[in-house]
């Protein structure tokens, strides 16, 4: 990107202004400042490359300011979900993931695609071995279908693992 600066001028609707004052960017005051890091933001999140480490900090940073969010709202009100703070850690990394997948490439071939499906499936996975312990040490509550579901899914799981011990 060129160092060069042009003189650029238009004409916005009150709610616009407002926006871009309420914005906020590390090192960004002026609107000016503000307009720039918000061009270099957008232009970011359509360059999403095949690059996952790029992908990755695209998507945390996007992440950190929801989390934030969430944490001044359970401040606010007095509670805490550690389900939402372990899913807002790990979304990054599947959307990274995602993101890195489906990157427009000249030649895609079927080893690389496996590989994603794989590296997906690890995360996905992780992510599962940090949400399933929350349901199960939960008190219990028959009427809550988030935690049947959880409990349903820990069942299948406690299955595969004794069918796939009887094999051996």
């Amino acid at each position: 990107m060129s160092a060069k600066t042009v003189p650029f001028s238009a004409r916005i609707s009150v709610d616009d202004a407002e926006f871009i004052s309420q914005l906020q960017y590390d090192g960004a005051y002026t609107p000016s400042d503000k307009l720039r890091a918000l061009l270099v933001e957008v232009r970011r999140q359509r360059q999403h490359g095949a690059n996952y480490a790029d992908n990755l900090a695209v998507v945390q940073e996007w992440f950190s300011r929801l989390k934030r969010q969430w944490l001044l709202r359970e401040q606010e009100l007095g509670v805490h979900s550690e389900l939402m703070i372990r899913s807002l850690d790990l979304l990054p990394e599947l959307l990274a993931q995602i993101q890195t997948a489906t990157a427009e490439k000249a030649e895609v071939k079927l080893n690389g695609f496996l590989q994603h499906e794989q590296d997906f499936a690890q995360v996905l996975l992780r992510f599962s071995e940090l949400i399933l312990p929350l349901a199960l040490s939960a008190a219990p509550d028959d009427r809550n279908p988030i935690k049947q579901g959880l409990v349903r899914l820990a069942t299948v799981v406690c299955q595969s693992q004794v069918a796939t011990q009887g094999e051996k």
